[in-house]
């Protein structure tokens, strides 16, 4: 008989008349009732807890499971469109959660699939929500009844991005206004009289992020011109529409697009002429800004950290359901 085979049929001995919930002896009893090695009783273990058997918990021990409650996974609920951005925040949740032994259930949202949702949470006695929520989402009344019945159903819930309104649950996200005036004061220095913003407009992050624009511009008296990134247009028809005003300061604040963008105004103004273009935006960790510091100046996004972030918040009984926790952005740049 392998070892690992002999150390589950003994503790399934053990365990045979303990009530679910209670703590088995520690790893290092085990070892010595066993007279086996740490890493044979942790196999064992192992084994037992992915067929429901056991069950570990962090920095508190090995408990029998009780198979009546819930699952000791979390649903990440995000909109249909996987970006970097959201992926990055995946990253993060996956990193938390296997540090915890806790497992990931995956879900996609849009307006026809709801109730669906919801039945995939309470088949799969999900009792933990991680939300990342987009401009539009925050919007759609849909959504948020969706989020509240959530909440009042019992769900704990963490939310990424942007805060839910009429949803108390913890939030974790950037400082977009205070990185975006850092940035503005950036040009200011650099003796802009006007600049040009382009962004996503109707969106709460771009309001929050041209806020900040304004802020840092304000005692220059810089004007800003605005160009809407509108979903319809190709990412070189808007290089286009950025180039037909006449600024050579521009600042784009939106995350998925700023790096593309800047190749497209790379391959459409000649060398010469784009010397005399300074460019700021906001970029994911190993995205490759291709313009010197003396040039550009950028804030970088730390969504891995903000998925483990909201792991912790849901892991952490103490924290008020209110909670707002936020993540500044890496900044560089001259």
């Amino acid at each position: 008989m392998l070892k690992r085979q002999k150390a589950k049929l003994l503790l399934l001995e053990d365990i045979a008349n303990l009530q679910p919930g209670l703590a088995i002896p520690s790893v290092r009893e085990l070892m010595e009732r066993y007279h086996l090695s740490q890493r044979t009783i942790m196999s064992a273990v192992g084994e037992l807890a992915e067929q429901g058997i056991l069950k570990r918990k962090a920095k508190s021990g090995i408990y029998v499971a009780d198979r009546n409650e819930p699952e000791d996974i979390t649903a990440f609920l995000l909109g249909l469109q996987l970006t970097r951005t959201s992926m990055m925040v995946l990253q993060g949740i996956q990193e938390e959660l296997q540090r915890h032994h806790q497992g990931l259930l995956l879900l996609f949202w849009s307006d026809s699939n709801f109730h669906t949702i919801a039945s995939i949470l309470r088949e799969n006695r999900i009792r933990s929500v991680i939300l990342m929520p987009n401009s539009t989402d925050i919007d759609n009344m849909e959504f948020i009844r969706f989020v509240q019945g959530l909440e009042k159903s019992g769900i704990r819930l963490a939310v990424t991005n942007l805060p839910i309104p009429g949803v108390t649950a913890p939030f974790v996200g950037e400082e977009n206004r205070r990185g975006f005036q850092w940035m503005a004061e950036k040009f200011a220095a650099r003796g802009f009289q006007s600049i040009t913003v382009a962004g996503k407009f109707g969106s709460q992050v771009y309001a929050a992020r041209l806020d900040g624009i304004r802020k840092g511009l304000k005692p220059y008296g810089i004007q800003i011109q605005q160009v809407d990134m509108d979903g319809s247009s190709s990412l070189r028809e808007m290089a286009q529409r950025i180039l037909q005003l006449p600024n050579r300061g521009i600042i784009l604040t939106d995350a998925g697009t700023a790096n593309i963008i800047v190749y497209e105004l790379m391959n459409i103004i000649p060398r010469r002429q784009f010397a005399e273009y300074y460019i700021g935006g906001i970029k994911e960790p190993g995205d490759v800004w291709p313009l010197s510091p003396k040039q550009s100046c950028w804030l970088e996004k730390n969504s891995v950290e903000m998925g483990r972030q909201a792991v912790q918040l849901l892991n952490d009984n103490s924290i008020a359901s209110n909670t707002i926790r936020f993540l500044t952005f890496q900044i560089n740049g001259i």
